[in-house]
């Protein structure tokens, strides 16, 4: 992750890939938020924590860098042996919060391995914030938010359905 994470953004964006700020990062979780909302709903308590997610200060980095952006166990090639020697589904490459690039561990392996790989991620030079864990565990908990926002790019009934339930408003 370090190495991905390391990819100059002007090689991103001279391959035509999104790049945002730190503000443009959080500014585009609410901006979906209000978006989702309007179009799909949510529930009254998902609606609360993610509201207090995207105000929280504290939590959001003051820089960004390329991401694979839906980084999880389902996107990785490995070796018999366990070494990583691929990933898979750019789709989502851009320039944003790192914090992404950890959700999908925690949602997978649990916190105490997101604690861990935060720490592994640190030793090797990975740039962090003292609240990157927080962070993730907060953009794992706002998959059915993505989720949402998905459905209404693709406009499929069963996604926009199955988004509903997951955003607890049917």
């Amino acid at each position: 992750m370090v190495e991905l994470h390391s990819i100059p953004t002007q090689e991103v964006l001279s391959n035509g890939l999104k790049v945002l700020t730190a503000e443009q990062a959080r500014n585009e979780i609410s901006e979906r938020l209000l978006l989702v909302k309007s179009e799909l709903g949510i529930s009254t308590e998902l609606e609360n924590r993610y509201q207090k997610w995207v105000d929280n200060d504290a939590l959001w980095p003051n820089f960004t860098k390329f991401i694979h952006g839906d980084l999880y166990a389902g996107h990785t090639l490995t070796h018999i042996n366990g070494e990583l020697c691929g990933i898979i589904d750019w789709s989502t490459a851009q320039v944003s919060d790192i914090a992404q690039d950890f959700s999908g561990h925690v949602t997978v392996f649990g916190v105490e391995s997101l604690k861990n790989l935060i720490s592994a991620y640190e030793k090797q030079g990975g740039e962090v914030w003292d609240k990157l864990f927080e962070q993730a565990v907060e953009r794992a908990a706002a998959a059915p938010l993505a989720y949402g926002y998905f459905a209404l790019e693709t406009q499929d009934e069963i996604h926009l359905s199955s988004a509903k339930l997951q955003l607890g408003v049917e």
